[in-house]
């Protein structure tokens, strides 16, 4: 085989996967590490890969474990390349043990997150909003990085349509004063409305949530990522992803927050900002047509 071309993609653990997989396969010929143990009279002698993974044989051949596995098979290649490397909001969280305490701070050098140099493309769309404790965010420095408004699976889909209900989002064994500041907060910042958070008496408090949800938001970045690869000439058939299977052309203001979001998505354009809705009331509340403060709010 004279070429072997990759497109890889990935989301969330799958993402850091991408980026493990790009690193994994651009390493060069190198000798296992050998670890010899006598015991009782005998010898046992063992060989491991840079990860510290067992193999078999004192060599690893080139493009790592991809390479172990085309030479197990009997193929043989030329030339291996990474045309186009797309991810998504990328988390990794690995830790190779079980730990009550686990250490995801040496991530980038454990898997190797930032030798992803070798795609010729390297697409990452992130999330603005995600909060959660363990879902930081490993950036990249090569290729193109797009900051999206929302949170991770809002960017990188997952979502399901339905109702989404949380008996717990916080809860409080004294008083409800920093439940209703929560409360407060989560109505200013839109993620729910006011019928949809309730502070629930019994043995302790418990702010509790209830919202209808929908993933047709999370095709904007899927479409945009689409179009990259399309421009790349990988063989998508993107008239049929947009506009037939994820299509959000029913949707108005989906269809409004996709061309605002394109200049800076698929090119050079200003960052479309998370904004909380009592700023923008604050700023243009009572503009109307034909007034200029009311095409500034249109705009934000």
């Amino acid at each position: 085989m004279a070429v072997l071309t990759f497109d890889v993609f990935g989301f969330s653990r799958g993402a850091a996967a991408a980026r493990n997989f790009v690193h994994e396969i651009g390493k060069s010929k190198y000798k296992a590490k050998t670890t010899t143990v006598s015991h009782e009279g005998m010898t046992f002698t063992s060989h491991s890969d840079s990860d510290g993974n067992g193999v078999e044989g004192e060599e690893l051949p080139k493009w790592g474990h991809l390479g172990l596995k085309l030479q197990e098979a009997g193929i043989k290649i030329d030339v291996l390349k990474v045309r186009f490397l797309g991810i998504y909001d990328t988390v990794s969280s690995y830790s190779k043990n079980f730990s009550p305490k686990p250490n995801f701070h040496n991530d980038v050098d454990e898997l190797g997150l930032n030798d992803i140099g070798r795609a010729q493309t390297v697409i990452h769309f992130v999330a603005e909003n995600e909060h959660r404790e363990n879902f930081d965010l490993t950036n990249v420095h090569v290729g193109i990085e797009r900051i999206f408004p929302g949170v991770h699976c809002d960017v990188g889909g997952a979502y399901e349509d339905g109702t989404e209900s949380w008996e717990e989002i916080e809860t409080s064994w004294t008083t409800a004063t920093k439940l209703k500041t929560l409360r407060s907060q989560l109505i200013a910042d839109a993620w729910f409305k006011e019928e949809q958070l309730t502070i629930e008496p019994g043995f302790y408090l418990a702010l509790k949530g209830s919202r209808d949800l929908v993933k047709t938001y999370s095709y904007i970045p899927l479409h945009f990522m689409a179009e990259y690869g399309d421009q790349k000439e990988i063989p998508f058939t993107l008239k049929k992803l947009t506009d037939e299977k994820h299509s959000i052309a029913s949707d108005a203001l989906l269809m409004r927050v996709k061309d605002r979001l394109r200049p800076y998505a698929m090119g050079n354009g200003k960052q479309y900002v998370f904004k909380r809705y009592k700023e923008v009331e604050n700023a243009y509340g009572g503009a109307s047509i034909p007034e200029q403060k009311y095409a500034d709010y249109q705009k934000k």
